[in-house]
């Protein structure tokens, strides 16, 4: 993996040349430069600890000094100094750490090494540097880093942790030979694809020298080394860790194994006998698991196969003049790959293939008998994966994101998956952005806006407008000088070549996700006026004449009862009455039917996104259901007709293909459809915010505005600023109600004793809410510790692990030991809602081995086997007392996803409920402590009081967090922070979820081009508009001549 961390103190940085941590470096140099920039100061060889110093302050060897350090105040009561510099850290996976110290294997350090200096390199080409001249502001890329390198080979703990530390200086030299501050942003944004190219070129590299490679979730680990001997070193590590945070050097209390443990964790690596204890003391660790580590041979049990690796001599593996055609050799066998590069053979991807087998035949027109080598087919499979991973959650997503994912997915063949990129593009897989440009000078003004987290005064659209094709930006510019077409493009070109106009990331989409927007924007437009109204407008007024239904709640149910429209929304702020709405409602459908008994009257059906929304559906009288289960059941869609009305409550959460499919069965049935939801609150995790594309294409809505929820007047004015995007307005209207604690353990624990100390019944009246699923469980440690409930019972207990369904399909990005629930129909042995639990994972197959608890063992190929859940067994210590809330339906116990209820007692059967309900303990159970939330599982709930931990350090923290987060409680509100002066900015920031017709299209660049002429008008600018897009006289651009210039 790659991390980083800003280096503000030159001062601090003596740790860097640390001899204690380094296994393999004895007496030897401790860093080493690398970067052009550093070639160009002259930096080469071993790094000093005051050359090191001096250039992180700024100070060049020729004794320039381009940097003076300063301070700023950072809101929180701490000051910032500089940043220096970015520390860099490469990591090398668990496994590749173990063969490389543990087995001694001295050429994955140089691979390591090696994979190091690429990165920096690939690095390198994201490197920025600002210029200004005569207040016109340029961008420059130049392609030149100044990075001090130290490989580490321990941890903390003294475990084997093969890393490196590249310690990127704060300047770069510009075109002009001037030395400046680096901007950042470009490689900031390129740390995740920067660490999949890190391990891509690791994972290369090792092959060559004859390891086998694994794809896992997280990037790859050795085929040599088991699952069971990362975890067990991974366990120890973090045992030792807490052991030394918790006994210090006085180890009184420590049991014997851990006092030795402890004993080699302090102790310092400066001989070659400190070298040997450290690495028996690892075998030792080793031998507790079935792994064996040999000098010159290793294998482990993949799956049913066995594959045996022979560690190759310097210069690969056994050579042949045969392009991409197996040779066996004694027990191995090798393939010849580009450049003279070769691998142990176990993967029959590496076979011949044609780029339409690999995209199941759908291509076979255009790739007809297209042969491709096995790094291509690698890129193929990567890309085809990349976009299926990155459609499931996002409708756009950026050429960033699909490099880290192809990279990680392919472990190398970089140059082919660039040129797969492009071929998906031609051949339709893939739909690219038109090339948008924005001026150097918004650029850097954006920059300082969303580091200020300006949110009252930012919005999507504004930054849009900011961005231009090259074309447009010809066209705005004729308009504002009234100079020729070929003076302007000389201009713009140059500006572009220049960096005064700066190309931004390219973004896509897919064919798939478009033509599923344009789906549901077509069928709302295509069932305007074909249904009856279930009620005139005359007879609704006269039906709740003197009601006590608002105006907004009124308008609503009317449009309800009288629209001939076959979709129709109500938006409603949180808070608002919604239900109470639905209700009357729900009662005229239900009057008229029995009025039309005879002739069918009209059924109505409830649909909610989750379980836990359903159960206030059925409260007002419908048949309740989560849409995910009907769109499962074509029983239940069999009973759609012209007399069915459709009610989907919190519509914002629901995801495009869901909305797509719904309307769709609606529409076949002649039926209606009626979505409710709130387009301020948090949308779906899937790709899609169709609810909000509805409104804004004039889908008839009712909007229910006025708040009835809080009953505090100061909080009420506060949940009205958030509902119209007044965050930070907000913020500080809770001012008083906010407290600041930096420290984050400090403010869960001062949370949660403000929580604890309330009497019993207000605890049961009051939610906490958190932003991360860290704050939340370790504020649940802490309340049930508050409480000294008593230790309980240690239950097995299920905790879900999120995967796309593209993760879903690839065998080897499972794990040994997780369990496996599938929905949908038996298919392959498998039964519904049973747990199975992974015994052997066949990589060269793409197969999973399960058990289930009976003992029957069912081998399947996940590709062909949709709706898995996957989990990861664990244990929670219950008792009588514990809070708890359910992570998961179970129709047979009437338990639904997000109820939160206490324990009764638990025995050794079973955990029983206050409500009388007896979960079995027979298997792994699903639940967590309950008496914190994550805002998402919040949203739908009401309490008395709230308690919010608003962080504003995380990447969570966005206004609809913070808008769900104060609009759940009806009296009461604590908010806890780490700043008081940031959390109103932090918390403005716009979520990130985009739709697929977002992306820039001509029709779309179009519309952007007309408001952009339009509002340099407004703004006082002379424009004379091309394409007649905005009508000013040639005479009014005579007035005054104007210079080029970009805002």
């Amino acid at each position: 993996m790659l991390s980083f961390k800003f280096v503000s103190d030159a001062g601090g940085a003596a740790h860097y040349f640390e001899n204690n941590d380094d296994y393999y470096a004895k007496e030897g140099p401790k860093g080493e430069w690398k970067g052009k920039g550093a070639e160009l100061l002259g930096l080469d060889g071993t790094i000093t600890s005051k050359q090191f110093k001096k250039i992180l302050e700024g100070h060049l060897p020729s004794g320039e000094i381009i940097r003076k350090s300063n301070t700023t105040n950072q809101g929180n009561g701490k000051k910032s100094k500089d940043r220096l510099g970015i520390d860099f850290t490469f990591s090398a996976p668990k496994s590749v750490s173990i063969a490389a110290l543990v087995n001694g294997d001295e050429r994955i350090i140089k691979a390591h090494d090696e994979a190091v200096s690429e990165a920096i390199t690939f690095l390198e080409s994201k490197a920025v540097a600002r210029l200004k001249v005569k207040g016109n502001s340029f961008r420059q890329h130049t392609g030149n880093l100044t990075v001090a390198t130290f490989r580490h080979e321990l941890s903390r703990s003294k475990d084997p942790q093969l890393h490196t530390h590249a310690v990127m200086m704060n300047l770069t030299m510009r075109d002009d030979k001037k030395w400046v501050a680096l901007t950042n942003d470009e490689i900031l944004n390129s740390v995740k694809t920067g660490g999949a190219y890190y391990r891509g070129i690791l994972a290369e590299k090792l092959k060559e020298i004859g390891y086998e490679i694994r794809v896992t979730k997280n990037g790859f680990e050795l085929s040599e080394i088991s699952d069971e001997a990362i975890k067990v070193f991974s366990k120890r590590s973090k045992q030792i860790e807490e052991a030394l945070e918790k006994y210090g050097k006085d180890r009184k209390s420590a049991s014997q194994e851990l006092k030795q443990m402890l004993t080699l964790a302090t102790r310092p690596v400066k001989t070659e006998t400190d070298r040997t204890v450290l690495r028996d003391e690892w075998k030792r660790v080793l031998s507790e698991v079935v792994v064996s580590m040999d000098e010159k041979n290793s294998s482990l049990k993949v799956g049913k196969t066995t594959a045996k690796i022979k560690p190759i001599k310097e210069g690969g593996a056994k050579k042949t003049d045969k392009p991409f055609v197996k040779e066996k050799g004694g027990n191995e066998e090798y393939v010849n790959l580009d450049g003279g590069k070769y691998v142990s053979q176990g993967d029959t991807s590496l076979e011949g293939e044609s780029r339409a087998e690999i995209l199941n035949g759908e291509m076979a027109d255009v790739y007809l008998n297209d042969e491709i080598s096995p790094k291509e087919s690698s890129a193929v499979k990567a890309v085809n994966f990349a976009i299926e991973h990155l459609m499931e959650r996002q409708g756009i997503f950026t050429k960033g994101e699909l490099l880290e994912s192809s990279y990680n997915h392919a472990l190398g063949a970089f140059k082919e998956i660039e040129d797969e990129i492009l071929k998906a593009q031609s051949d339709g897989r893939l739909i690219a952005e038109l090339p948008l440009y924005q001026s150097a000078k918004s650029f850097e003004r954006d920059k300082k806006e969303k580091s200020k987290f300006q949110a009252d005064n930012f919005r999507q659209d504004e930054e849009d407008l900011k961005k231009l094709t090259k074309s447009s930006w010809v066209a705005l510019t004729m308009a504002k000088t009234g100079k020729s077409q070929a003076e302007v493009e000389k201009f713009v070109e140059d500006s572009i070549s220049k960096g005064r106009l700066v190309l931004v990331e390219q973004r896509f989409t897919t064919g798939e996700m478009l033509n599923a927007e344009k789906s549901i924007l077509r069928m709302e437009v295509d069932g305007r006026n074909r249904v009856e109204p279930i009620k005139s407008k005359e007879e609704v007024s006269s039906m709740f004449k003197g009601t006590t239904l608002n105006a907004g709640q009124f308008d609503a149910v009317e449009l309800i009862l009288t629209s001939d429209n076959r979709f129709v929304g109500v938006q409603g702020y949180a808070g608002v009455g919604k239900s109470h709405m639905l209700s009357e409602a729900v009662e005229v459908i239900k009057e008229e039917s029995m009025k039309n008994a005879m002739e069918r009257g009209y059924d109505v059906i409830g649909l909610a996104p989750y379980a836990s929304q359903n159960k206030a559906l059925a409260d007002l009288g419908m048949k309740s259901q989560t849409l995910a289960s009907f769109l499962m059941r074509p029983s239940d869609q069999a009973k759609l007709n012209n007399k069915t009305i459709v009610f989907l409550d919190e519509a914002s959460v629901v995801p495009a293909h869901q909305m797509r499919d719904l309307m769709h069965l609606v529409a076949e049935a002649d039926a209606r459809l009626v979505m409710t939801g709130d387009r301020k609150q948090t949308q779906a995790v899937e790709a899609g915010k169709p609810f909000e594309q509805l409104q804004d294409a004039g889908m008839s809505v009712a909007h229910i505005t006025e708040i009835q929820r809080q009953k505090n007047i100061e909080l009420k004015s506060a949940v009205v600023s958030a509902a119209n995007g007044r965050i930070a307005e907000a913020a500080k209207k809770l001012e008083s109600r906010t407290i600041e604690i930096v420290d984050p353990e400090d403010r869960y624990t001062k949370l949660a004793k403000d929580f604890t100390d309330l009497p019993e019944l207000e605890r049961e009246k009051t939610l906490i809410v958190t932003g991360t699923n860290v704050a939340r469980s370790s504020i649940n440690s802490k309340v049930r510790s508050n409480l000294k409930i008593e230790e309980g019972i240690m239950v097995r207990n299920l905790e879900s692990i999120d995967m796309s369904k593209a993760e879903k399909k690839i065998a080897s990005l499972f794990s040994k030991s997780q369990i496996l629930m599938f929905e949908g129909k038996e298919s392959f042995g498998l039964k519904r809602n049973t747990q199975y639990e992974i015994v052997d994972i066949n990589v060269i197959e793409n197969k999973i081995e399960v058990v289930s608890p009976d003992g029957n063992i069912v081998s399947f190929d996940p590709a062909k086997k949709q709706s898995i859940s996957i989990f990861a067994e664990t244990e929670i210590a219950l008792a009588k007392g514990d809070f708890i809330r359910i992570t998961r339906n179970n129709t047979n116990l009437s338990l639904v996803n997000g109820f939160r209820t206490k324990v009764e007692s638990v025995t050794d059967a079973a955990v029983i409920l206050d409500n009388g309900t007896s979960i079995p303990r027979s298997d792994p159970i699903h639940l967590q402590y309950g008496w914190a939330t994550t805002v998402h599982s919040s949203q739908g709930l009401t309490e008395k009081r709230v308690l919010i931990d608003a962080d504003t350090s995380s990447l969570t923290s966005n206004r609809a967090v913070f808008y769900v987060a104060i609009s759940r409680s009806k009296d009461d509100l604590g908010l806890y922070t780490d700043s008081k002066k940031l959390i109103g900015e932090v918390m403005s920031r716009e979520p990130k979820k985009y739709a697929a017709l977002e992306l820039r299209s001509d029709d779309l660049e179009k519309r952007i081009m007309a408001t952009r002429l339009q509002r340099e008008q407004l703004n006082g600018a002379i424009v004379r508009s091309p394409d007649n897009l905005v009508k000013t006289s040639s005479q009014e651009v005579l007035k005054e001549k104007r210079q080029f210039s970009f805002k």
